[in-house]
């Protein structure tokens, strides 16, 4: 794999995953065949129509950046979920019913999933044990 893509088949020999820089400043990820994901955006978009020339930023063939969050609590108990304070992001350990496993929560007491305009209400949040906590306001 090259770093610098200059040619439509250099773009589509790029393995799925891998993050590109566009000639027209476009910041888009391989999703699978035939699609990318533009960050800032959640819709898929055509690989092919990335403006050329394009830097990879980042390979799934490269070892991924090391970070190390703070320590985050697991969360096992409905009324650790109630007692997070609006903005704290969860990742549930198992697949929601939904389909999803990132979720924010919102002020009203409702998660919503990351991605997507559903919110799972209160008295389901027990669907979403156990989770681990990925965000909090304060890790700013």
């Amino acid at each position: 794999m090259t770093d610098f893509i200059d040619t439509i088949d250099q773009l589509f020999a790029v393995p799925r995953g891998t993050v590109v820089y566009s000639k027209a400043g476009t910041i888009a990820a391989r999703f699978d065949v035939d699609r990318g994901v533009v960050f800032g955006d959640e819709r898929p978009i055509p690989w092919r129509d990335l403006t050329l020339p394009a830097t990879v930023l980042w390979s799934p063939s490269q070892e991924a950046p090391q970070w190390d969050p703070p320590p985050a609590p697991d969360l096992d108990d409905f009324e650790q979920l109630l007692d997070l304070p609006v903005g704290c992001a969860i990742r549930t350990k198992f697949q929601h019913p939904d389909g999803h496993r990132v979720y924010e929560k919102f002020p009203d007491g409702r998660w919503k999933a990351a991605g997507s305009g559903r919110y799972t209400p209160v008295d389901r949040l027990e669907t979403m044990l156990p989770a681990r906590l990925i965000w909090h306001p304060e890790w700013r």
